[in-house]
């Protein structure tokens, strides 16, 4: 595991089989206006576009952030790869539904299944816990 400095983005890169793993830190500025550009070079670098996102350790995404995962989703279709998200909470789900980007940007409930992609993306999981719960 290496922990990068992209400009002004920390982020944890791991390497597995065909994917790239990239544990994005919380920026103290909280700028996220050339996440996009950042993550493209580190990608570029690695020669892989299959990525999984870690986004644990944010509580919510700044508008910013929400528009540069998307401008880095069409770039990483464009090549022909894939971008999923793990680790999101439901205040960050609810957040990519808000602007419709909760189809685009498909977030799993761990690394694996995002890898995968053979679970229910994070949000409707939870939603069926609840309803399971309330019928009883």
């Amino acid at each position: 595991m290496a922990t990068t400095t992209c400009e002004l983005l920390r982020v944890t890169v791991e390497r597995g089989p065909n994917w790239l793993f990239l544990r994005i830190h919380p920026s103290r500025d909280k700028n996220y206006d050339t996440l996009a550009d950042q993550l493209s070079a580190l990608l570029a670098c690695h020669f892989t576009y299959r990525v999984v996102i870690e986004l644990e350790e944010f509580k919510s995404l700044p508008p910013a952030m929400i528009e540069q995962l998307a401008e880095l989703q069409s770039r990483i279709v464009d090549r022909g790869g894939w971008l999923r998200l793990s680790g999101t909470c439901d205040k960050v789900q609810q957040s990519l539904e808000a602007v419709g980007l909760s189809e685009v940007l498909r977030s799993h409930s761990c690394r694996a299944a995002a890898v995968s992609g053979v679970d229910a993306p994070h949000f409707e999981t939870t939603n069926r816990i609840v309803e399971t719960a309330t019928r009883g």
